[in-house]
């Protein structure tokens, strides 16, 4: 079992924030949702710029790329759940 240290919580917990902030771009995007796309834009950069950091500085695993992925894909039924509701 993988403990849930600061070396898999930080970057699997930005990575699903990114990936959120895609599909939530996307369908800003799609929806034609104008306002919303430079906001957005400016937090997927900033999460973007942390997780490269993080991972360059204290390497990967794959423990670490199967947790990212499943937060990543979390991230992004959550985005296309809350974009749905907030946007009807």
């Amino acid at each position: 079992m993988i403990a849930l240290s600061s070396f898999v919580a930080i970057p699997s917990g930005l990575y699903m924030l990114q990936v959120f902030l895609r599909s939530f771009q996307q369908k800003n995007v799609i929806g034609g949702h104008l306002w919303a796309i430079i906001p957005v834009s400016i937090l997927m950069t900033f999460s973007n710029n942390y997780i490269i950091e993080f991972i360059s500085s204290n390497g990967n695993s794959w423990e670490l790329t199967l947790v990212m992925g499943v937060c990543g894909g979390l991230g992004s039924i959550l985005a296309i759940k809350l974009h749905g509701r907030l946007f009807r």
